[in-house]
């Protein structure tokens, strides 16, 4: 096995040491968040300070230098103030609640004839306002994105953000890190686990200063091999971290290596999180992370050795091996563990439990399971109709052991036959997808009851191979309302695996009942990440009724994706798609992950309440509480009055779900209000009344 070395970020030049640089805060405070860690879209590019939940904390600069930038805006980093020091580094504050001293005066200066929205981002020269280790240059707070917390980061330049703890001191943390399981997912046709071809994962307990696995799996073909793994910490809090570190050896030599030290926004590489992390398994706030051993790098520039940086047991001996583990902090706790797996000829399956007759059509690894339940004789009158069970398993193929109740099955598509494997009259394999011409497969699977009768059940789908380096690819599903255009820059493994599409089943939560479901489908593999976006569009039904609206368009229809962590749907997208697919009006999204979507009719209008005060002084805020249990809160759309005149000193903030009015430019008095809110696909609550400045 090729040995291979991956690094988010390799700091060659020593830039400091570490301690260098004063706490940000003042003091040490509860590490929330670190550099590197999964946040949905990108990597986290700076460590999150605590302040409590509140806002107001004094920050200070942590080293010599001069303010170098200041932002301030309704979005993203909120309230921000960068600094340039004599060692070439930038450091960044951000969510700041408000700035102090000089940064003050510089940005109430600047915001002189600014709109409340506008957003200010200015270069200062270095003489402008010079700063001293530990002066105070703002409040802590929660503006832009998030509640109330610091985020600080140290930058090489403005592109370059890098570890801040190479430079600020090592927080006070003697707990290691957690190692929680070890995932195995088939990367050929021919991988087999356990005698199954499906995902298969192995969880690994504390024992005798380490980590060891609960199992010894059995492994045959290649396998994509992820980990999942925490740093738990009790610092003024109980937190569950990303690693900083993460190295991997199989039989003692090493494989991988994960250093979290340097992260770039050059071309978007800070969103590629695909590179590391299996967004499909990790969670910031769940406190879940899932690191990726393979895929390594985007295209076209694959590592030469070893594209896909497989475990391949095909290559390795028969008999015992060893994947060993070792995740670091950045205090240099760490946590070792292992895996034992066995190599060996793949073995079939000990048995299948009987389910409930029918054909089911199961995504496994990156294959498709086909699982067939013959009824049994008391059941078979005239041309049965056959269901679909709830639970599905897949086999190896291999003939039935001997004594086993099976009688013959097989996979018939396009003339050719494959073998079943069967135990007590359930069957399974897996579609054959190397063997099939891409685009749509029509099949069936054929067998007899005890007394001879022929059985047959049919079934339709469609697949695609990944795209060359020059073409694009178009799944589209069988009945031709889902396309999905891949492009030659979007996958980030290499392997060859198929892309294919079925119909999907996922139930909707109760607290997201106003959405009413008109079409959904699975895109699998369903943990396949893009580098770059894939278009995904999706045709409204015959069966939906309501007439379009006078522009031409449908309201309340929107894309959605299932979230399998959170067991919820979250709104995509709700543009009509005006591309060349667009023979029956669909909607269309760039999507940056396969999985399960749908199109859902959202006929709930966004709850508002009234402010539960009407009087205020000038300067205040008037807070509107406001939700959706739909699509979400449309800011762009929703607009407010003041006596009869558009008013556009407020914004909505999503982190607490209100709406958040600057009263600061309404004169004193008593005034009238109305407030209309809207949903991102048109639905609308109103509030209206008086209230009064002091």
């Amino acid at each position: 096995m090729t040995p291979f070395s991956f690094s988010l970020l390799i700091l060659n030049l020593v830039l400091g040491a570490p301690g260098d640089y004063g706490w940000p805060l003042g003091k040490e405070s509860a590490v929330s968040g670190v550099f590197g860690e999964y946040r949905e879209g990108h990597f986290h590019s700076g460590v999150d300070f605590s302040t409590d939940g509140v806002s107001g904390w004094p920050v200070y600069a942590v080293a010599d230098g001069f303010v170098y930038r200041i932002a301030d805006s309704l979005t993203g980093f909120g309230k921000a103030v960068y600094l340039k020091h004599p060692d070439g580094n930038i450091t960044v504050y951000a969510h700041l609640d408000g700035y102090t001293g000089k940064i003050a005066e510089e940005v109430r200066r600047r915001r002189t004839g600014m709109a409340f929205r506008e957003r200010l981002n200015v270069y200062l020269e270095p003489g402008v306002i010079p700063v001293r280790k530990g002066d105070q240059i703002g409040l802590s707070g929660e503006s832009g994105a998030g509640l109330p917390h610091l985020h600080f980061e140290v930058r090489r330049n403005e592109e370059t953000p890098v570890q801040p703890f190479e430079f600020l001191p090592r927080p006070k943390d003697d707990q290691p890190p957690q190692i929680l399981s070890v995932r195995f997912d088939p990367a050929s046709e021919d991988a087999v686990i356990d005698g199954h071809h499906r995902a298969a994962v192995v969880n690994l307990i504390l024992a005798g200063g380490g980590y060891a696995a609960t199992e010894t799996p059995h492994l045959a073909g290649r396998f994509h091999v992820s980990v999942t793994a925490r740093d738990y910490t009790v610092n003024g809090g109980v937190y569950r971290l990303s690693p900083s570190r993460l190295g991997f050896s199989i039989d003692g030599e090493k494989w991988k290596t994960i250093d979290f030290d340097r992260v770039s926004y050059a071309q978007g590489e800070n969103k590629k999180i695909g590179l590391l992390y299996d967004p499909t398994a990790s969670s910031a706030g769940m406190g879940l992370y899932t690191y990726r051993l393979y895929t390594n790098f985007p295209r076209p520039s694959p590592p030469a050795s070893d594209p896909t940086a497989a475990l391949d047991a095909g290559k390795m001996g028969e008999g015992l091996h060893e994947l060993g583990l070792r995740v670091e902090d950045v205090n240099g706790n760490h946590a070792s563990g292992r895996l034992i797996f066995r190599v060996g000829r793949p073995q079939p399956s000990a048995g299948i439990p009987a389910d409930s007759p029918g054909l089911r059509l199961s995504p496994e690894g990156t294959q498709l399971a086909v699982r067939y339940a013959a009824p049994p004789p008391s059941r078979i009158e005239g041309n049965p109709v056959l269901g679909f069970p709830e639970s599905g398993a897949s086999g190896t193929g291999h003939p039935c052991p001997p004594g086993d109740d099976a009688r013959r099955a097989e996979l018939v598509i396009r003339g050719k036959t494959w073998a079943l494997m069967g135990v007590h009259a359930v069957f399974s394999g897996w579609l054959p997808f190397s063997e099939l011409p891409a685009g749509r497969v029509e099949g069936a699977v054929r067998t007899e009851d005890a007394a001879g009768n022929a059985l047959e059940r049919k079934f339709t789908l469609a697949f695609v191979r990944p795209p060359s380096k020059k073409d694009t690819s178009i799944l589209v599903s069988a009945d031709g309302r889902l396309a999905c255009e891949i492009g030659p820059a979007s996958p980030y493994r290499l392997d060859g695996i198929s892309y294919y599409v079925l119909p999907a089943d996922v139930p909707t939560p109760p607290e997201e009942s106003s959405l009413n479901l008109r079409q959904m489908y699975g895109l699998y593999p369903a943990d396949e990440v893009f580098s770059a976006p894939v278009r995904l569009s999706v045709a409204v039904p015959d069966s939906y009724q309501p007439q379009r609206s006078p522009s031409g368009v449908y309201p309340r229809l929107g894309i959605y994706r299932h979230d399998p962590l959170r067991r919820r749907w979250i709104f995509v997208d709700s543009a009509p798609d005006t591309g060349v697919l667009a023979a029956d009006y669909r909607f269309a999204t760039p999507i940056d992950r396969f999985g399960v979507y749908g199109l859902f009719d959202d006929a709930a209008p966004p709850a508002v309440e009234h402010p539960r005060r009407r009087s205020y002084k000038r300067g205040e805020e008037m807070l509107w509480k406001a939700s959706d249990r739909g699509s979400g809160i449309s800011e762009e759309e929703s607009r407010l009055t003041v006596d009869g005149e558009n008013y556009d000193d407020w914004y909505y903030d999503a982190d607490r779900g209100w709406f958040r009015v600057s009263l600061g430019n309404v004169p004193r008095g008593k005034h009238t209000f109305s407030l209309t809110v809207k949903d991102r696909v048109g639905n609308s609550s109103g509030r209206s009344g008086v209230f009064e400045i002091r």
